[in-house]
């Protein structure tokens, strides 16, 4: 079905996604990027990381990594600045996901020294994307992927789902680690099962839907977004869909993964439908979270979330607008190249 729309919004969309890459080469685009890798390299973004490696939002040392990853330029991530986050998540984070409120150790503070798994999974992405070890670093995290696995194929951040009779899992908290796991272990006889169990977790979903209630789980995740950070949308979660195909076609050990039996026509179709609406409104870290933590006179305290030089660039509505489409022609390109090869 969906076959139609994605020939017709490729060849609608090549010209344009060539003028959008010459746009992102501008003096502006530049000094943007430069911005985040000046502060990263700085003594103050050190210190911050040294205090929290994920707070505050989102104006904290880790979204400025993150954000550099989306817009393709993490070739210019600084080394000294992926080692100090690191350092400090080996140094803050408990190394296990405790289920309960005894587990916890004396002093610890819940909302910064627990690992969450969308937090972990964006981590162990942004170190698989730029090849580093982080298993040398914080050795703990590999067993997270088999150990907070649920029955239904995913992960919750939750803590509290974990002790219920039927847990369930999240979307959120899950496609991190699923793609992380992709980039990172995908060879492995283990990562399949995960994997695979990731895309029909979703696709049993059809990408957005509650299985109980066969209903939108969330509105919100039918209007993409960008960067997104650890934030789910449905097109994140056909791409991830779609990448599982592409590595396993290409390892020559695709099975009973079967491209064309998923599921994709809701989602695509209500994506589709904005993509081509040339006045429609896409999703911002803002619209993500409104509050952050941040340390002021000697004490975390709650605050708004903050802004940077490369966020506020890439919120302009042309640069916005243009990486947005860029996630959709990726879906498109890709899902095209599938179906020939089926």
């Amino acid at each position: 079905m969906i076959e139609t729309y994605v020939q017709r919004y490729l060849e609608d969309s090549t010209a344009s996604q060539n003028i959008g890459l010459q746009q992102l080469q501008t003096p502006e685009a530049q000094r943007a990027i430069a911005a985040s890798v000046d502060f990263l390299s700085s003594q103050k973004a050190l210190e911050m990381m040294a205090l929290d490696p994920y707070w505050p939002k989102w104006d904290g040392p880790w979204w400025h990594l993150l954000a550099l990853s989306e817009i393709g330029a993490v070739d210019q991530i600084p080394r000294s600045a992926l080692n100090a986050l690191l350092a400090s998540i080996a140094i803050h984070h408990l190394p296990f996901f405790p289920l309960q409120e005894d587990q916890l150790p004396p002093d610890c503070d819940p909302y910064r020294q627990i690992m969450c798994f969308c937090a972990l999974g964006s981590v162990l992405k942004l170190c698989a994307q730029v090849k580093f070890d982080v298993f040398q670093v914080i050795p703990w995290a590999e067993d997270w992927f088999t150990t907070y696995l649920l029955p239904d194929g995913g992960y919750n951040c939750d803590e509290q789902v974990y002790l219920k009779a039927t847990p369930h899992s999240s979307f959120t908290s899950s496609l991190p680690m699923y793609e992380a796991l992709l980039l990172l272990k995908k060879e492995a006889p283990s990562s399949r099962a995960i994997l695979m169990g990731g895309v029909d977790y979703l696709a049993r979903r059809e990408f957005c839907k509650s299985l109980s209630k066969q209903c939108v789980a969330d509105p919100q995740w039918l209007k993409p977004g960008f960067p997104l950070f650890y934030e789910y949308d449905a097109l994140r979660g056909m791409q991830y869909a779609v990448d599982v195909h592409q590595a396993y076609a290409e390892l020559g050990d695709l099975g009973d993964l079967g491209l064309a039996a998923t599921p994709f026509a809701f989602a695509f179709m209500a994506l589709y439908a904005q993509m081509m609406d040339t006045h429609a409104r896409f999703r911002q870290p803002q619209d993500y979270e409104a509050s952050s933590l941040r340390y002021r006179a000697g004490d975390w305290v709650k605050s708004e979330v903050g802004d940077f030089t490369l966020l506020q660039w890439i919120k302009q509505p042309a640069i916005h607008h243009h990486y947005v489409h860029q996630r959709f022609y990726r879906l498109c390109k890709s899902i095209k190249t599938l179906l020939l090869k089926s």
